[in-house]
């Protein structure tokens, strides 16, 4: 196997482990595992849920710096996620998964 170097790939990489970073603080914030309330990141869907335990909406902003951020960043990819992924026990069972 041979391993690919460029800009396309680095980049492509790198779009990658932020993203699960992201997931992974997403997961965190959700569990209570941080000291931070998640109220202040997501804002909670109650309704429409199609089967799934919990889903984060995006809040509509004007500015593109609050567009591209962290709580923005994170929802299409958190509610893409599968429930069995999202009611993991540990954060060790969120990262295999």
């Amino acid at each position: 196997m041979t391993c690919q170097s460029g800009p396309n790939n680095t980049g492509k990489w790198k779009q990658d482990r932020r993203l699960r970073g992201d997931l992974i603080e997403a997961f965190k914030i959700s569990k209570g595992y941080d000291n931070i309330g998640s109220e202040i990141f997501f804002s909670k869907n109650a309704s429409n849920l199609r089967g799934r335990s919990m889903k984060v909406t995006k809040k509509s902003f004007k500015l593109d710096v609050r567009k591209f951020s962290f709580s923005n960043r994170v929802v299409n990819e958190w509610n893409g996620l599968s429930e069995e992924i999202i009611q993991s026990k540990s954060l060790a069972g969120f990262k295999k998964n």
